[in-house]
């Protein structure tokens, strides 16, 4: 299966998803709101702005499966968990939030391409394309990155 590649647009796309998903840590950070009260508030935010960004596609759009909703809402059940975990540790006093927030997106990256390496060996009907030699080039960078970050 050949690999899209990323536009310029795209590219310039994502950067602002990123933006839109960098800007929650930080504040609720300096709220100083406990981690607890972040999760759970920015949790019911994200899901008025999906509703309210995407809720007339709703209507239009087939409703998953039995097995794909129940395979999505354990997907979420772990977002929940990290959800617990990330503000917890972006708002403790002791750990730099930029460097955290870093370290957490970086490690996002690479365990997408681990899971998606695994998808694409242990479930090819899935779809999944193996990653391209030069994606691992970059994992390994970023591995490096969250090194120095760390140090």
């Amino acid at each position: 299966m050949m690999q899209p590649s990323m536009t310029l647009s795209a590219a310039a796309i994502a950067l602002g998803i990123a933006a839109l998903f960098a800007v929650w840590p930080i504040v609720g950070k300096i709220t100083g709101a406990h981690g607890l009260w972040v999760a759970i508030l920015v949790t019911i935010g994200s899901l008025l702005g999906t509703v309210i960004i995407g809720g007339s596609k709703l209507t239009s759009a087939e409703p998953p499966t039995f097995y794909t909703a129940l395979i999505l809402v354990g997907a979420g059940v772990l977002n929940g968990i990290g959800m617990y975990f990330y503000p917890m540790f972006v708002g403790h006093a002791y750990i730099p939030t930029a460097a955290f927030i870093a370290t957490v997106v970086i490690g996002m990256v690479v365990m997408s391409v681990l899971f998606t390496t695994l998808v694409a060996v242990i479930a090819p009907s899935a779809g999944l394309p193996f990653p391209a030699p030069q994606v691992f080039v970059g994992v390994l960078v970023m591995c490096a990155g969250i090194y120095i970050t760390a140090n």
